[in-house]
């Protein structure tokens, strides 16, 4: 059970910062309204299940061949956070986002999703091992992981449309960016931990 506390925190860490995805959804919620973006959301969630699988497929069509590929991607991933953070730190990109992003349908956002690296840092890095050898593993891991999305899609529609129309005085994007970095730092440190063990 402590496991899974771990992996939604991870989850939520991942899910919330502000990236390519979550832009969309802003720009989208800004321009035709959160009730019409809503549609987003489905194809969101099928675009990351479908990347992670594929990353799962990758790894264990490897591990008899390159037993070490697993550990090569469990390191890019802790990388992968390390530079997302250094990233998330000195960006202002919200806005300059949603002006090249007019008119975002549901294929659009499923293909950034499918390419999103975030895929195989979920797949490879924060999901147990065990996720991938039953179905009800799975399950588990597709539901803790659609109740971390839903809201977090719903969170960025809500709060990034307002900050795209400059709805929140006093909260900027770099303050919103520099915060996403130390959360994402902080709740990532029990995954990277265990990582090495």
């Amino acid at each position: 059970m402590i496991e899974y506390g771990f992996i939604l925190i991870a989850l939520f860490a991942v899910m919330i910062i502000p990236g390519p995805t979550n832009a969309l959804l802003a720009s989208s919620a800004q321009q035709i309204g959160m009730q019409k973006s809503l549609r987003l959301i489905p194809a969101e969630l099928i675009g990351y299940m479908y990347a992670m699988a594929l990353w799962w497929l990758i790894v264990a069509f490897t591990d008899d061949i390159w037993p070490l590929f697993i550990d090569i991607l469990h390191f890019a991933s802790a990388i992968y956070v390390f530079w997302l953070a250094f990233r998330l730190w000195k960006m202002k990109h919200l806005h300059a986002h949603s002006q090249r992003n007019k008119n975002i349908k549901a294929m659009h956002l499923f293909y950034s999703t499918f390419k999103n690296p975030k895929a195989a840092l979920f797949s490879v890095g924060v999901f147990p091992h065990a996720t991938w050898n039953n179905i009800e593993s799975y399950a588990i891991s597709m539901l803790l992981f659609s109740a971390v999305l839903i809201p977090s899609a719903l969170f960025w529609m809500f709060y990034g449309s307002r900050l795209l129309t400059g709805r929140f005085k006093g909260i900027n994007q770099e303050q919103l960016y520099r915060s996403s970095a130390l959360l994402l730092l902080v709740c990532m440190l029990p995954i990277i931990v265990r990582f090495f063990n």
